[in-house]
């Protein structure tokens, strides 16, 4: 009967919908497995390389297509995974839910994972858990395909839920075994320093040691006078912030701690001679030296019989109190100064200090200042706005932009039912040209200048190059046979490939 019912209703290939996609990326998926499973890898260790790969590859688009179904299926009862934001920067990836589930499969038979037994003992029964959802979740999607596709059962609902929050749950004990995560106190610590970051960006551009230009095209030398600026502000201007140097030590920033001694001297005007490195801003590090040299002029003690008669000789002692403290410091300040040739070359040893520690954290602390980084710029740089020239045409509710007003896709006048029967059908067309990176240097979309930072994507249906920013969307077009989602531009993806997918031509 189910043999049958499996000829009867199979779906077709060229279906866009969900459920037909999960049915063959399913079935994919499981001819790997069978073949690898009778395989003997010894015999034939390269196939079974790349049949591990392949496996993997097929988990990604099942997991993928099974994450696009929750998202339209129980939206709103999705697992909390706002412990992701802890992860590094570089786990955070396409490919994390496909390791996940080889992870909790290989734990679930038995394996350790990376000599960690005891973390492998304790995530065994919940790897187990896991993997028995998964296969339920699968079960019940491969009997609905055959069924109908444009339902959602209660009964997959359910499944969903309870796959869902066991995958959430496994996600942050498996990533918080393999790297280190960081603790709710060290996140808001580094939330501090981000701030620390922006505040000293904004202090920079008005007084003009950086220009919003070097900002807005992600300069790859910020990446090194930024972190320099910032040590100087968070000494001399934002001295209660995260480099507060009067708290205690497991209080202070991870990035920041191990250079406590150093941060100290250099905020005393005391640089350790010797320190290896090079350079940040003199203007910034003038403050410290103008500091240090003014002390012993700026301060002319009254003389004692310039006093008025109300004083009592309590006053008197309380001042020649003062009076020796800060002669003791001024003492202090002159012998360290007298360390120094002159002016210029205590700035420089301060320059070479501060320079040390920004440059130790670009080696020790990659990821953690390109998190960072990567924040300060999509706050700082500006949002561009555009102006005018935007058509909207009543009849088949596009918008034109003057960026992509030559876009091909728009020039057509194929509606979007049209679309999907063409799909239906499998008359797939050729997928776009795509422009040679040689001749694109700007984002065909915000006009920004690509720059090491900044690199060059193509859309996929349109066949054009963008930054990242501009082509941040995915989405699967079976217009051209590829089922699987692929990176667009936003452009396409708003005005070409949302309304053939949700079915809401009139957005």
């Amino acid at each position: 009967m189910h043999r049958f019912r499996k000829w009867l209703y199979k779906p077709k290939r060229s279906d866009p919908q969900f459920l037909a996609q999960f049915y063959y990326a399913d079935e994919e998926l499981n001819q790997v497995a069978a073949e690898l499973d009778n395989l003997d890898g010894r015999k034939d260790p390269q196939r079974c390389t790349l049949l591990v790969n392949q496996f993997r590859s097929c988990q990604d688009n099942v997991l993928n297509i099974i994450n696009q179904i929750m998202q339209e299926c129980i939206p709103n009862e999705r697992a909390n995974r706002d412990f992701c934001v802890k992860f590094p920067e570089e786990i955070r990836h396409d490919n994390l839910g496909g390791q996940l589930w080889f992870g909790a499969e290989c734990l679930a038979a038995g394996s350790i994972i990376m000599n960690r037994e005891i973390e492998s003992m304790a995530m065994r029964p919940l790897a187990k858990d896991l993997t028995r959802s998964l296969e339920e979740v699968r079960n019940v999607f491969r009997d609905q395909c055959l069924r109908d596709l444009n339902v959602y059962t209660d009964k997959m609902k359910e499944s969903l839920k309870q796959f869902d929050g066991l995958f959430a749950e496994f996600e942050l004990c498996y990533v918080s075994a393999m790297v280190p995560v960081k603790s709710p106190k060290e996140y808001y610590v580094q939330q501090e320093v981000i701030v620390l970051f922006c505040e000293t960006v904004e202090r920079a551009l008005k007084l003009g040691y950086l220009t919003q230009d070097l900002i807005d095209d992600y300069e790859p030398a910020l990446m090194f006078t930024i972190p320099r600026l910032a040590i100087v502000c968070g000494l001399l201007v934002f001295p209660e912030g995260p480099l507060n140097l009067e708290r205690k030590l497991e209080d202070m920033s991870d990035l920041f701690r191990p250079f406590r001694t150093l941060l100290r001297k250099i905020s005393s005007q005391d640089p350790i001679p010797d320190s290896p490195i090079s350079s940040v801003s003199s203007s910034d590090c003038e403050s410290v030296s103008v500091t240090t040299c003014s002390l012993s002029s700026t301060y002319t003690p009254s003389p004692v019989g310039s006093l008025s008669s109300s004083y009592t000789s309590e006053d008197v002692d309380q001042e020649e109190i003062q009076l020796a403290l800060l002669a003791a410091k001024v003492a202090t300040r002159e012998k360290i100064r007298a360390r120094f040739h002159n002016s210029n070359d205590l700035i420089h040893r301060l320059f070479v200090c501060i320079a040390g520690v920004a440059d130790q954290l670009q080696t020790n602390y990659a990821s953690d200042l390109r998190s960072i980084l990567k924040t300060l710029f999509e706050v700082m740089a500006t949002k561009l706005q555009y102006e005018g020239s935007r058509t909207e045409k009543k009849g088949d509710q596009t918008l034109r932009s003057p960026a992509l007003e030559d876009c091909a896709l728009c020039r057509e006048s194929v509606s979007a039912s049209e679309l999907a029967d063409k799909a239906r059908d499998e008359d797939l067309e050729d997928p776009p040209e795509w422009v040679p990176d040689e001749v694109c240097s700007y984002c065909t979309a915000c006009k920004a200048p690509f720059t090491v930072i900044r690199r060059k994507h193509h859309c996929r249906s349109c066949g054009k190059i963008f930054c990242s920013r501009c082509s941040s969307h995915s989405a699967p077009l079976p217009r051209y046979g590829q089922m699987k989602p692929v990176r667009v531009c936003t452009h396409c993806y708003i005005f070409h490939v949302t309304p053939f997918y949700s079915d809401k031509p009139s957005i």
